[in-house]
């Protein structure tokens, strides 16, 4: 039996192939409408944007004037200087004797270099005496060890009295070098003889 294929379900594929195209192109165009749409709005958009930002003026740089700053009061320092010492003193302590000659007394020494005290005005040798018994004369001054010597103006004596007595010398020379000095006494009986203080005192200028 011959079968014979109807004309029209012979160009069906062709219609279908016609159809999808048409749909493809439709599909294509509509894309390119779309993005034609949505690139002016971005544009707009980003284009207002920027004439936000170059319109709008800065409050402080444009309208605000700057302000200069405060004066600071100047203050005036005050430094306080201490007065200079003027006045030293070298003690040498207490001690007795007994001795009708000149002796050391145990324990008075001291070194003193008197480069340590420039500018020296005066110097004086100071004691206080007591004589107990009342009834002799005591003597008291330095004696430079280093140098061998007395230290020549430095003596002073005491005459009777219980009580102690305060003795100044007169101005004495202390060595240029650091020299030991040392205490003596002597008395005139030989009863004891009491020696409260001893010191020199520098004065400087």
């Amino acid at each position: 039996m011959d079968y014979k294929i109807p004309w029209w379900k012979k160009i069906f594929p062709f219609i279908e192939i016609i159809v999808g195209i048409n749909i493809l192109l439709v599909d294509i165009l509509l894309m390119q409408v779309l993005m034609q749409k949505s690139i002016p709005f971005m544009s707009q958009k980003t284009h207002t944007i920027t004439n936000t930002i170059v319109i709008t003026p800065s409050p402080t740089i444009a309208i605000t004037p700057l302000l200069s700053p405060p004066s600071i009061p100047q203050v005036q320092s005050v430094v306080q200087t201490s007065p200079l010492v003027k006045d030293y003193y070298v003690p040498f302590g207490t001690g007795q004797s007994i001795a009708t000659t000149w002796t050391d007394v145990p324990g008075l020494q001291a070194y003193i270099s008197s480069s340590s005290y420039p500018n020296s005005k005066k110097v004086v040798f100071e004691a206080s005496i007591q004589v107990p018994t009342a009834n002799q004369t005591a003597w008291v001054r330095l004696y430079d060890v280093s140098a061998q010597h007395p230290v020549w103006s430095s003596d002073m004596y005491f005459s009777g009295g219980a009580n102690p007595q305060y003795l100044i010398s007169q101005p004495i020379q202390l060595s240029s070098g650091n020299d030991l000095y040392q205490v003596q006494m002597q008395t005139q009986l030989g009863s004891p003889a009491v020696l409260t203080q001893s010191r020199i005192h520098i004065t400087l200028q």
